[in-house]
Order: structure tokens, then sequence, then C-alpha cells
């Protein structure tokens, strides 16, 4: 069951990613140096390019067969990266999306930091810019828009289901393990904050370590694994987890 209302979140979240770039091209079109029209109800197609951060994870993976459903159902072509968890990938791929001279670029941010060079290169060649499902520093006039979850109160939700599970249990203390995403990632940050945001109010929790596992459950069971054999059992310097 929660397998389908993610598939539907992720459906409706693209579906509403192709409106938005639809609606951008009718923008575009008033805009357009090139002098050359387009029409959004004739039988031409867009050109989308999209590149996503990888396919570390089942979500991930339904997540960019969502994006070549939806652009089949609305006969929108697509050029597709996967950038391998590289933000150097998606610089190229998002530059060489700008030289074929795509209607619309879409992408989903590796990191926070160092896309305003890119983007500015997209904006001067006209070409509007989706940022999807994590946010990034960077001036708002360089990019059209965000469509995407809000990662600080995901994070505040967390931090809250906690408080409500320990509610009554009779404990003084409570050492948590943090195992977060790609390190410097938006929505690793965001959550962060959201979840510490709402902890500090309770004494009893502490984050005695935080390690970050890449969204891999392989890596996080490694990072587990490495210690509990550090530190002969679940423990961090002596400090049960």
């Amino acid at each position: 069951m929660k397998n389908k209302i993610k598939i539907t979140i992720i459906l409706i979240l693209f579906v509403s990613i192709l409106g938005a770039i639809i609606s951008l091209l009718v923008i575009k079109n008033n805009l357009n140096e090139r002098n050359h029209s387009m029409n959004i109800n004739s039988k031409e197609r867009l050109i989308l390019g999209f590149s996503q951060i990888g396919s570390e994870s089942a979500w991930r993976t339904r997540n960019t067969e969502s994006i070549f459903e939806a652009a089949a159902e609305n006969n929108i072509q697509i050029l597709f990266d996967d950038a391998q968890q590289k933000q150097s990938n998606q610089l190229k791929a998002i530059r060489s999306f700008i030289v074929y001279q795509v209607d619309v670029i879409a992408f989903v941010p590796i990191v926070e930091d160092g896309w305003d060079n890119v983007l500015q290169e997209a904006k001067d060649a006209n070409i509007p810019v989706i940022i999807v499902d994590r946010q990034i520093n960077a001036d708002p006039s360089l990019y059209a828009g965000f469509l995407g979850e809000n990662g600080f109160e995901e994070g505040r939700s967390a931090g809250k289901y906690l408080l409500s599970k320990a509610k009554n249990l009779r404990k003084d203390k409570f050492n948590i393990l943090e195992l977060s995403g790609t390190e410097n990632s938006p929505v690793v940050i965001n959550r962060a904050n959201g979840f510490r945001n709402v902890i500090q109010n309770d004494s009893r929790f502490e984050i005695i370590h935080s390690e970050d596992g890449d969204f891999l459950r392989s890596r996080g069971k490694e990072i587990t694994t490495r210690i509990i054999t550090e530190n002969n059992g679940l423990n961090i310097n002596g400090k049960p987890i």
C-alpha cells in the first residue's frame, strides 16, 4: 500500500512538472530571441532535457520511470542523463542541453551550491529551468521554479514522531545514531535542521553520531557494522544507542 502511495505521489509531481513546462513554454514563446514560432497545441514535440541524480534506490528508479511515462502521455521528447551522483556530470549534462537548444531543462540537484554559472548560461540561452525534488542556493531569478517537498517540515515530522513514541517510555536518555543521505544535498540539510528544531526542546535526546549514508541501504549497513565492530556493540564512545 505504501509503495502505491509513493508511486501516486511521484506521478502527481511529474504531471505537475510537465504542466509547468508547457506553461513556461508559453512565456518563452513571447520572449524568444531566436525568432521561431512554437504552438503548444500543435503536433510538434517539445523537448525536455532532464538530469537525474542517479539510480541509488528503488524510489529513484521509479521516480525516473514516472517521468518517461508522463512524457509519453503528453508527447514530450526527453533527453535524459544519469549523473551517477556527481555534480560535475550534471553540469556537463545541463550545458549539453543548452547546446542542443532544448525547450526546457529540469534537474534534481545533487548538492545545494555551485549552480549559478550554469543557470545563468541557460537563462542567457532563453531556456527555462525547473528545479526538482531538492532545493538549491542560487538566485531565484535564474530558474523558473521549484517542484518538490519541504525537507524542513519532513525533518520536523520525524522529530515529532520520535517524541510521541518516547512520550510514555520511562527513560532518561535517548542517544541517536543519525544516518543521512548525500553530504551537502539540500534535502539532507533541510531534514536535519527540521529534526533538530524539534528534538532540541527535549533534553533527553542527543545525536551522538551523524554520518552520510548516501541514501543507500547498503551504505547504512556498512556504517552500522563498522560501528558495532569498532565499539564491541552498538554504542559510540561508551554511549549506548
